[in-house]
């Protein structure tokens, strides 16, 4: 499984869950106004999701001639901040909803998988309040490790 298949499969798992809006598989800037609302927001308001890999692992099993790869994503989500319509409880529904449709799917493509409360990067989130462009926005950076395997002769 390649990294491109790895990316491809958490934007798939990421689109499948109600109110998740722009879903990108890598980062995303922009200088234009047009292009910010085409790129982050979706139904008038910011929502948009960006997977970036922070780094990675890679190591051999002699013993089995397993290569291993741990893949470490983070997850980026922001959401407009609107007081009036309660979008602080929105914001986390959509994020518990992104946690347990994870614990859920362990696996990806039988050549995958994620790797769950691991001592050196657990499956795990930070929220704060930040601005993404002129927009104070909810935002989530969640950290995931997903660990591929390719045996070898």
């Amino acid at each position: 499984m390649s990294l491109s298949t790895v990316r491809t499969e958490i934007k798939t798992i990421l689109l499948t869950i109600s109110n998740v809006g722009q879903v990108h598989d890598y980062k995303r800037y922009t200088h234009s106004w047009d292009d910010y609302k085409d790129l982050f927001v979706e139904n008038s308001k910011v929502n948009t999701w960006e997977i970036v890999r922070e780094s990675f692992e890679s190591f051999v099993e002699a013993s089995n001639n397993v290569n291993r790869t741990r893949h470490n994503f983070t997850i980026r989500g922001f959401y407009s901040v609107q007081d009036k319509t309660a979008s602080e409880k929105t914001f986390q529904d959509i994020v518990e909803d992104i946690r347990v449709t994870f614990r859920n799917k362990p696996k990806l493509n039988n050549k995958a998988e994620l790797v769950f409360f691991s001592p050196d990067r657990p499956f795990s989130g930070v929220f704060r309040y930040d601005y993404l462009g002129a927009v104070l926005c909810h935002i989530v950076e969640i950290n995931l490790t997903i660990q591929e395997y390719e045996t070898f002769t």
